[in-house]
């Protein structure tokens, strides 16, 4: 019996060791994917603002909304990004393109 037990402890050890490198591999290409989503929103407010189809107002508060988002990305990428914490990062990457998408179709280049 303890044989038996110790066979499936390193079968189950062998498993964790496995599987580890496996999820560690897949975070930096995550947050890579996570970082160029940011700094494609970032030169997408900067043609708007050049373009003037938002306002310098309009394109200042969504810059802020950027670099709070980056921060919090350089935070949570630090030990590496769960799923979750990647799922959330491109949430907020939609709510912002989609508020720049409504401050371009506003016409009026002033915030609202």
């Amino acid at each position: 019996m303890k044989g038996k037990q110790a066979i499936a402890l390193m079968i189950a050890a062998l498993g964790l060791g496995l599987s580890a490198p496996a999820m560690a591999a897949g975070t930096p290409v995550k947050a890579s994917l996570v970082s160029e989503d940011i700094n494609r929103l970032n030169n997408a407010i900067d043609r708007a603002d050049g373009n003037d189809t938002i306002s310098e107002r309009e394109a200042g508060r969504l810059r802020e909304r950027v670099a709070k988002l980056r921060d919090d990305f350089q935070r949570l990428n630090g030990d590496g990004l769960t799923q979750g914490e990647v799922n959330r990062l491109e949430k907020r990457i939609n709510e912002i393109r989609h508020t720049l998408r409504l401050e371009r179709v506003d016409y009026d280049r002033r915030v609202g």
